[in-house]
């Protein structure tokens, strides 16, 4: 027997990712929360931004492991087509490699979430209209690093269109299960 996954759950963690990702802006701004050190700001995104760390960290964690998972018992059975395709449509879009020399594929992007060991989100100053108020928020992406051997590496990582990416695997997976 294998490890039990709730693949319901995982989609509805990537959505809310999803949500996290293109909301913190509009969100930010109406809060009025600022990274930096302008008055009452700082409390205020300290609390936000620990929050929507650990969010960010334990759903991705969580949607990485159960990839990796699934694509591990079903290895044997599965179309290489279909993961080169779910690739190809993401591939660019996942993130960026910083440091290393590998090719950032969904599979390959789930190993780095599950062995960083450093993680942090990326934040964004910007400017309100009419009174100008600066305000920070996470523009999507996420920094995972770690060490593999000797070589350091560094991944950028697209928040958005990884869910995506993951969720679609999620689908066509569940596809595939639903006619055995």
């Amino acid at each position: 027997m294998t490890h039990v996954l709730e693949l319901t759950g995982a989609n509805e963690r990537l959505f809310l990712l999803r949500q996290l990702a293109s909301g913190s802006r509009e969100y930010c701004k109406r809060e009025e929360l600022y990274e930096g050190n302008e008055q009452y700001g700082d409390e205020d995104w300290e609390i936000y931004w620990g929050r929507l760390q650990f969010l960010v960290s334990k759903f991705i964690l969580d949607a990485a492991t159960s990839y990796r998972i699934l694509q591990d018992i079903l290895r044997k059975e599965q179309s290489v087509d279909a993961l080169s395709e779910i690739d190809h449509t993401f591939g660019s879009r996942l993130g960026e490699v910083r440091v290393g020399n590998f090719v950032l594929t969904l599979r390959e992007s789930c190993n780095k979430i599950i062995h960083a060991t450093d993680f942090s989100l990326e934040s964004t100053t910007a400017r309100t209209g009419n009174p100008s108020r600066r305000y920070s928020y996470w523009n999507g992406a996420c920094h995972l690093k770690g060490i593999y051997g000797k070589n350091s590496w560094h991944v950028a990582l697209n928040v958005y269109d990884w869910c995506g990416a993951v969720d679609s695997y999620f689908e066509w997976m569940a596809g595939e299960l639903e006619w055995r």
